[in-house]
């Protein structure tokens, strides 16, 4: 049996960093008593989603422009969902550039298209490449399997534009952070088994962000040592306690044993021919074991894949970007970015 618990505890730099920041911004709580009251809900959610905008505007300050165009694909129930491409300024669509899909965190609650502007931004001057934004319905109002199959009707939009956007269909990448994360790899997992024949995927990587893989009533406990795994360690950790994971699974409401949201239990034969994948792991968080198993097991099914675990630091640490944990962060996923699109890892 698995014990890793030796990634958490608490960072000195962690420490350090929250010294200073009000015990509110971190708690992660929502009022137990109003937490499945959708008007309550749906005004939290527009809260959220303009104050991440709103951080979003200000980072943006401090980066050079980037082409943007909105568009709309359509979904499965006749309904859209928003997508934002971001291009070098610079690029005319003369060359073919690699192409970067995003899937934002927030629970299946909270996360928006304008949220995502300055991660998106950066990724386009860090690599030259286009990136694909796209905003996923959430709840209240929407629950699972909708968000899977937003996101695959909109990869798939991107496959039958990529002439337009001027993207290179071999050099594709999929990355989500958190939920996303979960979205990102339930659309490769997904794409694999619907729309690629000979079991390889149309993709060249997948970045999976802290991320979420498995429904707490299905995690398979048996494989970490009794007491020693992340629900239980981490149970109080900052920005994803554990009352808030349950009422995020409580609203997207999936069936706990449906692989397309608890990817962590997806079989052998699921799993082969994945891209490659990297991992970003926070030692602190309650969802720490849920990317390591996936990473071991993928690992274990001849998928190539490369992880990061940051010890002593929660759920979302990358946000508080005077952590030494954050710097490195930007680093690793930079190259991990480069890594996969330039297949310097091993691919079979």
């Amino acid at each position: 049996m698995a014990d890793f618990s030796h990634y958490g505890g608490v960072s000195p730099d962690w420490e350090r960093v929250i010294a200073s920041i009000p015990p509110e911004q971190l708690a992660g709580a929502i009022p137990v008593a109003v937490t499945l009251d959708e008007p309550f809900l749906l005004k939290l959610q527009e809260k959220t989603n303009r104050e991440r905008a709103t951080r979003a505007r200000s980072a943006l300050n401090d980066l050079e422009t980037v082409a943007v165009n909105d568009y709309t694909c359509s979904t499965i129930d006749n309904g859209s969902v928003p997508i934002r491409v971001y291009r070098p300024a610079l690029n005319q669509k003369n060359r073919e550039l690699p192409v970067y899909i995003w899937f934002h965190g927030g629970g299946f609650l909270f996360g928006s298209l304008d949220g995502e502007d300055a991660h998106c931004t950066q990724i386009v001057l860090d690599h030259a490449v286009i990136v694909v934004n796209i905003c996923y319905r959430h709840t209240p109002r929407w629950k699972w399997p909708i968000q899977h199959h937003d996101a695959m009707r909109a990869v798939d939009w991107i496959f039958e534009n990529m002439p337009m956007l001027g993207g290179e269909a071999t050099k594709v990448i999929v990355a989500g952070r958190s939920a996303g994360a979960l979205v990102a790899a339930s659309t490769v997992l997904g794409d694999l088994t619907a729309v690629s024949p000979h079991g390889r995927s149309r993709f060249c990587g997948q970045i999976l962000d802290i991320p979420w893989l498995c429904h707490s009533a299905a995690f398979p406990y048996e494989l970490i040592v009794k007491g020693k795994d992340s629900y239980s360690e981490n149970l109080t950790a900052p920005i994803l306690p554990k009352g808030l994971l349950h009422l995020f699974e409580t609203l997207i409401a999936p069936d706990p044993l449906d692989s397309t949201f608890s990817v962590l239990l997806a079989g052998e034969k699921e799993v082969r021919g994945l891209a490659p994948t990297h991992f970003h792991v926070a030692g602190r968080d309650i969802l720490r074991d849920q990317g390591i198993l996936f990473q071991q097991k993928l690992q274990q099914c001849g998928v190539s894949t490369t992880i990061n675990i940051y010890p002593g630091v929660p759920h979302g640490f990358m946000y508080f970007t005077d952590l030494e944990a954050s710097q490195q962060w930007a680093r690793d996923h930079g190259e991990a970015v480069h890594r996969l699109l330039n297949k310097q890892n091993g691919r079979p």
